[in-house]
């Protein structure tokens, strides 16, 4: 019985065993299933993640897409809307060139045309619809003026101005003031040009008149510069009396207000340098009376003294223009320089109205030259070698004719001059011709430099010098006023 109860036991621990071992191996094949199953959901996670990533790409992909369409629909309306008014612009111009008087029309850069507006047309009396195809258009309308102008536009790319006579077709001929100006593309080369034209036959005509009688009226000025160079002191008279000098004669406008004259009486050499109001023809009628009044002045004066001449011809120049108050109408005058030469006592009698006269000598100035100049007011300029001086010499502020102070008598300034002792007279012109790098004046002290650096040269060679000074200071400025200039050696 125990032996059947041992086979029992074993049997039945055989079954367990055996059932164990088959649940184990269920077991285990359902663990292998799920390590498969999880395997596969890993994967197919991984495959979401990157399917997820994928879309999150794409969506980001569409967005940049997106926006980059707002951005470009954005720049679609802006262009639109430029385009608009572009077209705007556009009519506006195209209606503007069609009812405007002036001609325009544009070719390309080879000088075909390909637009006209409506002005062309009636300019040429050829229908707007035929001007494409007219045989003689292109050769009447690029005369050789014009085809230069193109040419010179084609070479610089700048625009041009032409004025010139057009002959075009049946029509009378005419005179157009043109520009023409290139437009350029993006590249910089030449598009097209456009000519825009106006006649100006009208306005050429009445220059074309004004021009002849400017030339007869300088004609007529040019010879009353003749008259009044023969009224001059001859260059023999003038050189007898006044020996080595020069004159310095450069009018403004043909015919001057400023003069010099020369005399002579009673061995008294009298010599002057004057300056009459304005220039051109007004002051030449005042120079022509003051020489006049000068020569009757000396005929009549015993008492021959500077400030005598000035008296008598102040009094005549009011009495002969009619001036009648000092606010009068006319207020015609003349500054003057005026000297009176004894050659042998060597004393020289100087008087002036609102004058630059000087006295120059070499070397030190004494103590009688220092005294007198004290006395008289007169100022000592040296140079910088301390070899010559100059004597600016005081002149009366009053004028030659009427003034506040017509009543007060001129007075008269003697020095005891040696002989090679020179005296300089100039008018307002020089010292006050604006000129240089800054267009200043030149002024009263660099004239009396210039005096002061030429005064070693010979009479001839200071006025070269000073003539080609005052001609380079003045550049291509215009001249301020008549210039006249006179240097004697004593």
């Amino acid at each position: 019985r125990i032996i059947k109860w041992a086979i029992a036991f074993v049997a039945m621990s055989a079954i367990s065993l055996t059932v164990i071992v088959i649940l184990f191996i269920k077991k285990k094949k359902k663990n292998q299933l799920l390590r498969e199953q999880r395997d596969a959901l890993e994967e197919r996670s991984q495959e979401l993640l990157v399917q997820q990533e994928e879309i999150s790409q794409k969506n980001q992909e569409l967005r940049a897409t997106t926006e980059m369409l707002e951005e470009s629909n954005k720049e679609l309306r802006n262009a639109t809307q430029k385009l608009e008014e572009s077209n705007k612009e556009l009519q506006m111009l195209s209606a503007v060139a069609s009812m405007t008087s002036n001609s325009i029309f544009i070719t390309n850069k080879d000088g075909d045309f390909i637009w006209f507006n409506d002005a062309f047309s009636r300019e040429t009396r050829i229908p707007i619809e035929q001007l494409h195809t007219h045989p003689a258009l292109k050769k009447t309308a690029m005369t050789p003026e014009t085809r230069s102008v193109y040419e010179k536009v084609v070479s610089t790319k700048q625009p041009q101005t032409y004025t010139a006579e057009m002959k075009h077709l049946d029509r009378p001929a005419f005179w157009v003031h043109s520009s023409v100006t290139p437009v350029l593309d993006d590249k910089g080369d030449i598009d097209m040009i456009v000519w825009v034209s106006t006649d100006v036959t009208e306005l050429h005509t009445a220059y074309e008149k004004i021009d002849d009688q400017n030339k007869e009226i300088n004609a007529s000025i040019t010879y009353a510069r003749r008259i009044q160079d023969a009224v001059q002191p001859m260059k023999i008279f003038s050189d007898e009396i006044l020996g080595d000098h020069f004159v310095i004669n450069m009018p403004r406008n043909i015919v001057s207000g400023d003069f010099h004259w020369v005399g002579y009486k009673n061995g008294l050499s009298i010599f002057t340098v004057s300056d009459c109001t304005g220039h051109g023809v007004p002051g030449a009628f005042i120079s022509m009376l003051g020489q006049v009044m000068l020569n009757q002045t000396l005929n009549k004066l015993d008492d021959i003294t500077a400030a005598n001449i000035l008296n008598i011809m102040r009094t005549g120049i009011i009495h002969q223009l009619h001036q009648r108050d000092k606010d009068g109408v006319l207020s015609d005058s003349m500054d003057a320089s005026m000297f009176v030469y004894n050659r042998e006592q060597c004393i020289i009698d100087y008087a002036g109205a609102y004058s630059h006269a000087y006295i120059l000598r070499f070397g030190t100035p004494d103590t009688e030259t220092m005294t007198q100049c004290e006395a008289s007011g007169s100022k000592i300029v040296a140079n910088d070698e301390g070899d010559a001086y100059l004597i600016r010499l005081k002149p009366n502020r009053m004028t030659i004719g009427i003034d506040r102070r017509d009543t007060i008598p001129f007075t008269s300034t003697k020095f005891k001059v040696s002989h090679g002792d020179i005296a300089y007279a100039t008018t307002d012109g020089y010292p006050d011709q604006f000129g240089g790098d800054k267009q200043k004046r030149l002024n009263i002290a660099t004239f009396e430099k210039n005096l002061l650096q030429y005064c070693h040269l010979s009479m001839e060679d200071q006025r070269k010098q000073l003539e080609k000074t005052f001609l380079e200071w003045k550049g291509d400025y215009e001249q301020t006023d008549d210039v006249h200039v006179l240097g004697i050696m004593l």
